[in-house]
């Protein structure tokens, strides 16, 4: 049995994107049977959160525990927050958490003896540093997107070429530490690596987790029996993110295209003035739903009763997008064609020229958009949409072999 300590700020209750990627790790590990796994996670009490169980997303832990936040800069978060520098020698926004956490670690590894330490975003690479100087635990450190943030690709951050602030060099001499490093592409490890100086043979590959196809989840076409192509955007339009290249393309789709033959569903955050452009044009208008952020599990059901589903990133800098959008492994499971919009030489790309993603444009170009939006309507007309698949890496069995390979390498350090 292989022991975890898994630290991990967004993990339960799922209420992100982070959470559902780590989430459906733990679901995995959980299911393979031969991980027993302790977490620590945070919930956020000003927030409202699903109800659902971890039993319900299929996972059974030996314990768990929620540090809870109120939210709010406060004398407590205050005091923690000075206290962090004294304990861990760095203080920075968010560190009060790991404060909070120190004590049932404490109390759990007087019972507990742990393979490793797994650590899932900010601020819990505080805590496996700690954990291995002063504790002698062996730290595993899994990272989601760039960090500190201020390195994330341009326009998002600085890029992977900036100069650190004084508590960014602390955090990067913390995150050093780690045994073994895990990202979800080579894209994000190459960019990583960049200013963190650690070496490829300590680095590991493991992609968000995607499950077989639930069979709840029908296609559209099925269901409904219709003969118009539903388009659905899910995820974050609001800046850096430019949804109006698209938009444009869609209009003109419309324009040149049988009356009432395409209809698009816009589920989440958008910029007010892109929904201002859109109900400007009545046309267009008409043919577009703007809909409200929903609850993970009641967007997976929104998504099964459309036919496509896009993406959108942004225009990052430094060689395309790094990022391994949560969206995107959400469409692979339930065999969802995918139209990816992004930078070229990036994550999705990547993806695209495998052929797990049907359907690519690169952002900058609106009339590649437009080409590939009459090539999927063409293909939906004629029953021939190309579903999205999952590859190999991406599936349960290739990301917990993995995690036992790092068990196994750790246990001969």
């Amino acid at each position: 049995m292989i022991k975890i300590l898994l630290l991990a700020p967004r993990c339960y209750p799922v209420d992100g994107a982070e959470a559902i990627v780590n989430i459906k790790l733990l679901r995995a590990l959980c299911e393979d049977g031969e991980f027993e796994i302790d977490l620590i996670s945070r919930k956020n009490l000003s927030s409202i959160y699903p109800s659902d169980t971890l039993g319900s997303y299929g996972v059974n832990l030996h314990n768990v525990h929620l540090i809870e936040n109120h939210g709010g800069f406060t004398l407590k978060v205050l005091y923690e927050t000075i206290l962090s520098a004294f304990i861990f020698k760095i203080a920075f926004p968010g560190c009060h958490w790991a404060v909070r956490a120190l004590p049932i670690i404490k109390e759990w590894l007087k019972e507990n003896h742990y393979d490793f330490v797994l650590t899932k975003s900010s601020p819990s690479f505080i805590l496996g540093a700690y954990l291995k100087m002063k504790m002698g635990l062996k730290w595993v450190a899994s990272w989601n997107d760039p960090y500190p943030e201020s390195f994330y690709p341009s326009p998002y951050g600085k890029g992977k070429f900036h100069k650190p602030t004084f508590i960014e060099s602390l955090q990067i001499r913390a995150m050093r530490e780690a045994d073994y490093h895990i990202f979800p592409s080579s894209a994000l490890q190459n960019h990583m690596q960049a200013y963190l100086n650690i070496p490829t043979s300590i680095c590991q590959i493991a992609p968000h987790v995607v499950f077989e196809t639930n069979t709840l989840y029908l296609p559209a076409r099925n269901i409904n029996n219709t003969n118009v192509l539903r388009i659905i955007h899910s995820g974050n339009l609001a800046y850096p993110r430019n949804p109006l290249p698209f938009i444009s393309a869609f209009y003109r789709l419309i324009k040149t295209s049988p009356k009432g033959s395409v209809h698009l569903t816009i589920l989440g955050k958008i910029e007010e003035k892109d929904k201002n452009y859109i109900e400007s044009i009545t046309e267009l208008d008409s043919y577009i739903d703007i809909v409200p952020a929903v609850e993970y599990k009641k967007s997976l059901e929104l998504l099964a009763k459309h036919d496509m589903a896009c993406i959108i990133e942004a225009d990052c800098g430094e060689g395309g997008g790094v990022f391994l959008p949560t969206k995107v492994t959400d469409f692979m499971q339930i065999e969802k064609p995918i139209f990816a919009i992004s930078p070229k030489g990036g994550v999705l790309e990547e993806l695209y020229k495998e052929k797990s993603i049907g359907y690519f444009s690169d952002i900058h170009n609106e009339e590649s958009i437009y080409k590939e939006l009459v090539s999927i309507l063409y293909d939906f007309q004629n029953g021939s949409l190309r579903k999205s698949h999952i590859p190999n890496s991406f599936r349960p069995n290739s990301i917990v072999n993995t995690y036992k390979q790092i068990a196994f390498l750790l246990s001969n350090i």
